[in-house]
């Protein structure tokens, strides 16, 4: 076996260890390095509405004014997700764990029926824009209140997805829904597991 084939198989056998054996417990952060370049472009743009209504005509001043609005949205909306625990994700073996802007929403994994990627429209300073988000769809044991709370509600008459995840947490949302995925499926099959085991040991 070659070099560049046996740093292959390396690189395979940890891929495959990481996403069949996963951790009882994992959090996951908003991407710093996202979030910080999103809140020094807004503080970049406040500076420069103020540079353009300083002196200028009723309509630039008008202009710089919504400019002002919008990039101070948009830099306290980035600055919050650099707070220490203001937004995370946190996996276990219990389920999911959304925390956004200091609101917490637990979701037990058989509330939920499956993961995907979905597209949603975010406003932002007055700006609409389409972003892919992981969706996820709830299943019949979802008690209703966890359907009305979902951090990002969406119309299934717009998406196949009833609700999202309000951040990507720095990953790609096709690898993140496939190891949620991944992860839905290992937890559940030790949740039967153990149920089959204790109605064996009741009969027994």
């Amino acid at each position: 076996m070659n070099a560049k084939t046996h740093g292959g198989a390396v690189r395979l056998f940890f891929f495959s260890s990481v996403i069949l054996a996963p951790a009882v417990s994992e959090i996951l952060y908003p991407s710093k390095r996202d979030w910080s370049i999103t809140a020094l472009v807004s503080l970049a743009l406040c500076g420069a509405s103020i540079w353009l209504g300083s002196g200028a005509s009723p309509l630039w001043n008008c202009f710089s004014i919504v400019l002002l609005g919008g990039a101070a949205i948009v830099f306290l909306f980035a600055a919050a997700h650099l707070l220490p625990n203001s937004s995370f994700l946190k996996i276990s073996s219990a389920g999911l764990t959304v925390r956004s802007f200091w609101r917490t929403t637990d979701y037990r994994w058989v509330d939920i029926s499956e993961f995907g990627v979905a597209m949603i429209e975010i406003e932002r300073g007055g700006i609409r824009s389409r972003h892919p988000r992981v969706g996820f769809n709830f299943s019949r044991y979802a008690p209703p209140l966890k359907r009305a709370t979902a951090p990002e509600r969406l119309s299934t008459r717009v998406g196949k997805y009833e609700a999202a995840l309000p951040d990507t947490y720095g990953r790609d949302c096709a690898e993140l829904a496939a190891y949620l995925t991944l992860q839905r499926a290992h937890f559940l099959g030790q949740t039967r597991v153990r149920g089959e085991s204790t109605s064996t040991a009741n009969v027994s």
